[in-house]
């Protein structure tokens, strides 16, 4: 792993996503992990807070059940995420009007 290449991992230490070249990459099922109301994805506030935001400047979530690759830049985020706690911890959430929509 190069210094452009970092795991990330949550409180527990388990990996939850990588930075890559000053990206947040965070590879999910979509059924068991996309918010549905609203809509949107959501990413611990602690990882973002310690790991994105001072060492990335764009966040890719891949569906892996979809191969769909959601993305938004960190501005972006931070400008229209709202915060929420659905008894696994805070989390900030963008909804998907937000997100750039590609196949991976």
């Amino acid at each position: 792993m190069t210094m452009a290449e970092m795991i990330v991992r949550n409180k527990q230490d388990r990996v939850v996503g990588r930075i890559e070249n000053h990206i947040f990459v965070k590879e999910v099922y979509g059924s068991k992990h996309m918010l549905r109301k609203p809509a949107a994805w959501a990413i611990d506030t602690d990882i973002l807070d310690r790991a994105v935001a001072p060492n990335c400047y764009s966040i890719h979530i891949i569906d892996k059940e979809t191969n769909k690759k959601y993305i938004c830049g960190l501005q972006t985020f931070r400008e229209h995420c709202q915060s929420i706690d659905r008894k696994f911890g805070r989390q900030y959430f963008l909804e998907l009007v937000y997100w750039k929509v590609t196949n991976s």
